[in-house]
C-alpha cells in the first residue's frame, strides 16, 4: 500500500488545504453529475438538454456536498 503526505503552510495555504481535504466530495459530485446526465440521455431526448439545464445539474450536485 502506498502512502503520501501533503503539507500546507497554514494559514497562507488554507484554500489549497481545503481543496485537498474536499477532493473526495468533488469526485462524488462529478459521479452524480455523470449519472444524472447519463440518465437524462437514456430516458429523455438528449438533444433537448440545454446548457442551462446542465449547469443546474452541476450546481445541484455540488450543493449536495456543500461545495
Amino acid at each position: 500500500m502506498s502512502r503520501g503526505t501533503l503539507s500546507f503552510k497554514l494559514p497562507e495555504e488554507s484554500e489549497e488545504f481545503e481543496l485537498a481535504q474536499d477532493g473526495w466530495k468533488y469526485k462524488c459530485a462529478m459521479d452524480d453529475v455523470l449519472a444524472e446526465l447519463r440518465s437524462k440521455s437514456k430516458y429523455e431526448d438528449k438533444d433537448s438538454l440545454t446548457i442551462d439545464e446542465i449547469r443546474e445539474i452541476i450546481a445541484e450536485c455540488l450543493a449536495e456536498y456543500d461545495l
